[in-house]
């Protein structure tokens, strides 16, 4: 029984620091990736020439995506390693 538990602690606490990594960390710097890269590239298209606004904008949001994916691929896996 002792080792059920501790397996499923070890379960719920990944899923909740998941939970805590997604909401807190890759949403913000998804969200704040895509008002960055729109603003950049209004400002682009009114001739301030403000490129690297734009650029650093697509960037974080290209991140924050990957960084979402390998997240939420790495518990998926870990889920499905669990059940089998």
């Amino acid at each position: 029984m002792g080792e059920i538990s501790s397996i499923l602690e070890k379960f719920f606490l990944g899923i909740f620091g998941t939970m805590f990594l997604i909401i807190f960390v890759q949403c913000p710097s998804g969200i704040l990736g895509v008002v960055f890269s729109s603003i950049g590239l209004v400002r682009v298209r009114k001739g301030y020439g403000n490129k690297g606004l734009a650029i650093a904008g697509l960037a974080l949001w290209v991140i924050a995506i990957i960084a979402l994916i390998v997240t939420v691929a790495g518990v998926v896996t870990d889920i499905v390693q669990w059940w089998d």
